[in-house]
């Protein structure tokens, strides 16, 4: 059922972003850098795959790792090419559902090396957090360069802004509760 899922999820959000990059002309995309967002697209329905295989394809493939990935990014895609994404607040949802998802991620393949349940958490809240301070940079960048679609305004960007950082605490609970000490050596001893 997973991979099912995954595979359906991989698809659409292809399409979607075929469909931006082939008629970017369409007003529901004009201003918002969809050939850049295209990029962004797919290096993250990628990533997990690229990671899977660089480190040896032993164990079975991370279907719900790739799912965390991939969902923000179907919900982002659809969202442009539906023309409802400012509309039912859906910058909102990916700004605090991406966070959750990355950070979790984050705090995963961190803790292992961690010598503290409590180190594991506010690692995995800053990433969350310093993450979302630099997207909001690089939306200002590309406002400023000459993106004007992206609604941005001071109410939205305070917004983002909170709902990734209440993505980040969710990460942070998750992160707390998977926590485990572990035999592995610590990140400030590995090579």
């Amino acid at each position: 059922m997973g991979a099912a899922l995954l595979v359906t999820s991989k698809v659409a959000t292809t399409a979607y972003t075929l469909e931006a990059v082939l008629h970017p002309h369409q007003a529901k995309y004009k201003g918002k850098g969809m050939r850049i967002r295209a990029l962004g697209y797919v290096g993250g329905l990628g990533l997990v795959p690229a990671w899977w295989w660089l480190h040896g394809r032993q164990a079975g493939y991370p279907v719900a790792a790739d799912l965390a990935v991939t969902v923000p990014l179907l919900i982002d895609a659809a969202g442009n090419s539906r023309g409802i994404y400012d509309e039912a607040r859906l910058d909102d949802v990916v700004h605090g559902v991406n966070t959750a998802v990355l950070s979790s991620l984050f705090g995963a393949v961190i803790s292992p090396h961690l010598e503290s349940r409590g180190v594991a958490v506010a690692s995995t809240v800053a990433f969350g957090v310093v993450g979302e301070l630099g997207w909001e940079v690089m939306e200002y960048a590309a406002e400023r360069v000459g993106f004007q679609g992206l609604g941005l305004s001071h109410r939205d960007t305070t917004a983002d802004i909170v709902l990734a950082c209440v993505g980040a605490l969710v990460a942070g609970t998750v992160t707390w509760v998977r926590w485990q000490p572990s035999k592995r050596e610590p990140l400030r001893n590995l090579p």
